[in-house]
């Protein structure tokens, strides 16, 4: 089957050897050959039960982690939120009537009618 494809395509020694980058690094394939090296001495039939094993027990703990969040997002993103609200303005709205309500900020009440679009009173 080869003898029939141009060994330009596939011969490793006729591939362009420079580098396109100076570091070429994969984190993710690295991570994974780290977290899978005490079982590369176990036979071919044992080795993927093991790193699936490995894999079940990681998404576990992650999962068991999330479950004890206490809203919908990672406590990172929480605290940006908690710093972001508490720099930010307090105003809230209250229905008057049908289409009027009333917007406060701290000791400021403003009256608005949203079909009339007019301030009624401040």
């Amino acid at each position: 089957m080869v003898e029939y494809i141009p060994a330009d395509i596939w011969a490793r020694n006729l591939f362009n050897d420079e580098v396109k980058v100076k570091n070429i690094t994969n984190n993710l394939a690295k991570s994974f050959n780290n977290s899978v090296k005490k079982y590369r001495s176990m036979t071919i039939a044992i080795l993927p039960k093991k790193i699936r094993l490995k894999l079940m027990s990681s998404f576990h703990d992650t999962f068991a982690l999330i479950a004890i969040w206490k809203t919908h997002t990672t406590p990172y993103v929480r605290k940006l939120l908690d710093k972001s609200i508490g720099n930010s303005r307090h105003m809230g709205m209250i229905l008057a009537s049908f289409n009027e309500y009333q917007v406060f900020e701290g000791h400021t009440r403003i009256f608005i009618d949203l079909e009339k679009k007019i301030i009624l009173m401040q």
